[in-house]
């Protein structure tokens, strides 16, 4: 039986939604962080790895795992938490200092950490990527 009405509709939605999330999986690089920046306007901007960016990031993989999670769709709900958990454990190896989050990391002088708690740190606790420890 053909689903049909609304429920084809949503059913529709899959493929675009995979495809988006698939092309956001390009973006990683081989340090495993999401090349990504310019959420917003700073001059200069950040140049790579933004960590406001790493957490909108696991934050999508997230929701893309949400919204697989219709009984036809199970296997990409495991896939999208397996990206989301990737990123999340590769942003706390390289963004933790002690008691809060790097700003971002550059590619030619490494991790730019200037001032202690920044956007970063507001953003991981906004997204759910920093944990009780």
């Amino acid at each position: 039986m053909r689903p049909h009405g609304l429920l084809c509709g949503w059913l529709s939605i899959y493929p675009p939604v995979d495809a988006a999330g698939h092309y956001l999986l390009t973006r990683i690089s081989r340090n495993g962080l999401m090349s990504a920046a310019g959420f917003y306007s700073e001059s200069p901007t950040r140049n790579q790895w933004d960590g406001v960016a790493e957490c909108y990031s696991i934050y999508s993989f997230r929701q893309l795992a949400i919204l697989f999670k219709a009984p036809e769709q199970q296997n990409g709900a495991a896939e999208w938490n397996r990206h989301s958990e990737t990123l999340q454990r590769r942003f706390h190896e390289i963004f933790w200092q002690r008691d809060h989050f790097a700003e971002y990391l550059q590619p030619e002088h490494g991790l730019v950490d200037s001032h202690g708690l920044s956007d970063v740190n507001w953003a991981a606790i906004g997204f759910e990527v920093a944990t009780e420890e």
